[in-house]
């Protein structure tokens, strides 16, 4: 059912450290079809789910000739204190050919919603840009910001620091579909800050229903994340399995805590910049 695209994945880049300039190859920041063929369970308690749309916040989704969407019982490995075994609750799958796709959905005001936007790539569906966008609503990329607005948190970060470099010939494509031999898809582009590990960024999105493709191009690399444990220590929970309590030396504590109130500084300034 899922072809994976001839795509080569391996691009060169040029990224910008907080004050240094660097090099870097890198894979695709997400792969939509390693996250759909992941997915692939072993079920029980299969009953035809007969539903229309399929899902209300993706409604120009559809079956393939092959497909079938079913509700089942799904395979759980278990875990800690958990035993191996077929979850007591049903979930949406994709049945094809003999697989079963588990599907990431959740029910908000009696609607059944689509969680994870790559599950398109399990579909029949019209590449459009509307249809695009109401996927990259449901993928959800946090912190976007306009052209405008990167060059305007570049400035304040230059005062900042004046040995940081901003790229300012960065350029987006407008939302536009795209036709490459077989392969027909959506290309979005644009500028978000990942804030788990501080960094400004172009991503390239590929969306289709045989392509999910997200591309990142990191523009501004912020101070490394530091955890508050990283110079106060950790005194435990007293809870089962937890981590062991340990403490930091005074001089590492020191050093480590600068460490944060630099990373705080560029986090706190990106953040107030995209909330005005």
């Amino acid at each position: 059912m899922l072809k994976r695209p001839l795509l080569v994945y391996l691009i060169c880049i040029s990224s910008v450290l907080w004050g240094q300039d660097i090099k870097e190859e890198a894979t695709p920041y997400y792969d939509g079809y390693d996250s759909v063929t992941g997915n692939i369970s072993k079920v029980d308690d299969v009953r035809v789910a007969d539903r229309t749309p399929l899902f209300d916040n993706a409604p120009f989704l559809s079956l393939r000739s092959t497909g079938e969407l079913v509700l089942g019982k799904k395979w759980c490995t278990g875990g800690k204190g958990a035993s191996p075994g077929f979850s007591a609750n049903h979930s949406f799958f994709l049945k094809s050919r003999g697989k079963f796709y588990y599907l990431s959905t959740h029910k908000k005001d009696k609607k059944l919603l689509l969680s994870s936007a790559s599950d398109c790539l399990l579909f029949r569906w019209d590449v459009t840009i509307e249809n695009g966008k109401k996927l990259i609503d449901i993928y959800n990329i946090r912190n976007e910001m306009s052209l405008a607005k990167y060059k305007e948190i570049g400035t304040a970060l230059q005062k900042l620091n004046e040995k940081i470099k901003i790229p300012l010939n960065v350029n987006l494509k407008k939302a536009h579909v795209i036709s490459e031999s077989k392969l027909r898809y959506i290309l979005f582009e644009g500028i978000a800050y990942n804030r788990y590990s501080n960094y400004i960024y172009k991503y390239s999105l590929k969306i289709g229903p045989y392509i999910f493709i997200h591309n990142q191009e990191k523009l501004i690399i912020g101070p490394k994340r530091i955890e508050h444990t990283e110079f106060e220590g950790y005194k435990g929970n007293g809870l089962m399995n937890d981590t062991e309590p340990f403490t930091v030396s005074p001089e590492i504590a020191k050093v480590k805590k600068a460490k944060y109130d630099k990373y705080m500084e560029f986090q706190k300034l990106v953040l107030k910049f995209l909330k005005e």
